[in-house]
């Protein structure tokens, strides 16, 4: 004999909604208000879904060997500044974003370059980012500061810095680490402070940190962190400081940039959050910098690939 299970009405209803809350919980589980699938409930951003788009930057030229391992960009006067990363001489180059060549060589003659990895300006400097630490073992993060004025000429020519920047991250107590978050790759110049992204290799978030943008001795401030989803190697702000673009990559999926703006003071993960999707990585290859051309276009390089036999290049993106 079977005997039937009668459940009232009422808490049908309950168990559904159950059911339904237990389903859904998966993709409620963010806590940022700007992402599209934000509950009030969530105490973590690590299943925040944000708008997206696929476009293909335009490959301007390959660029030569001279400048094969370029990390950073900027553009001044409206000629592009580049430089190479760790192991290279302590030298930026201005270049040609039509077909790529070198047009001088700028050394900085009073600076070394143990890993430079990217450039940043305010009205009156450069600010040339020799913060890599692929090792998590540097004790001499710094960034130097070179007057714009100074950069002017032509041929090559040497310059030299008017001020270092020092800084450490406080949360930084165990140095030479295979898998760590103290890697920087990425900085912008607002408001009177420098602005570093963090690479991580540790997980594929990135942290925002904040040093002043003088001469000086500094512990990092970390105001945020963002679940980048990959390894961020540069940055840029736009001209009217309402826009801030990242770039990054993961080796085995995709190159991409986020887009970030109506954001308050100097929390640029506290505004809207659009990430552009550039192609797979082993198309694209090895972004490491951006800078704007203007207001909604982009110059993007990246440094050469062995592994995918992708040259250096230069790309070109106007931004949705």
């Amino acid at each position: 004999m079977q005997i039937k299970m009668i459940i009232p009405l009422f808490f049908q209803y309950l168990l559904i909604g159950a059911m339904a809350t237990s389903c859904s919980s998966g993709n409620r589980n963010c806590d940022d208000p700007n992402a599209e699938n934000y509950s009030s409930r969530a105490r973590t951003d690590m299943e925040c879904v944000y708008s997206e788009s696929r476009i293909t930057p335009t490959l301007l030229t390959d660029l030569p060997k001279k400048i094969k391992e370029t990390s950073g960009l900027a553009l001044i006067n409206n000629e592009l500044y580049t430089h190479n990363d760790r192991g290279h001489d302590n030298i930026l180059y201005t270049f040609s974003p039509e077909n790529g060549a070198v047009t001088a060589k700028i050394t900085l003659s009073n600076g070394t370059n143990e890993d430079w990895e990217d450039l940043a300006q305010s009205e009156t400097h450069l600010f040339v980012g020799d913060m890599g630490n692929n090792n998590g073992d540097r004790t001499d993060l710094k960034i130097y500061m070179v007057e714009k004025e100074n950069l002017q000429g032509s041929g090559d020519r040497s310059v030299v810095h008017s001020g270092v920047i020092t800084f450490n991250y406080p949360e930084q107590t165990i140095f030479w680490l295979d898998d760590h978050n103290f890697d920087c790759e990425a900085i912008i110049y607002r408001n009177g402070y420098l602005f570093l992204f963090t690479k991580h290799r540790t997980d594929d978030r990135t942290n925002l940190y904040r040093i002043p943008a003088e001469p000086g001795d500094y512990p990092a401030e970390k105001l945020a962190s963002f679940p980048a989803g990959g390894r961020i190697t540069g940055a840029d702000i736009s001209q009217s400081g309402q826009k801030v673009v990242l770039c990054g990559y993961k080796k085995s999926g995709d190159v991409f940039l986020w887009v970030l703006s109506n954001f308050g003071n100097d929390h640029f993960f506290s505004g809207d959050k659009h990430r552009i999707v550039l192609g797979r990585f082993s198309a694209i290859g090895q972004v490491e910098a951006l800078v704007f051309k203007d207001t909604s276009n982009l110059y993007i390089s990246s440094e050469k690939t062995k592994e995918h036999g992708l040259p250096a290049r230069l790309y070109s993106l106007r931004l949705p």
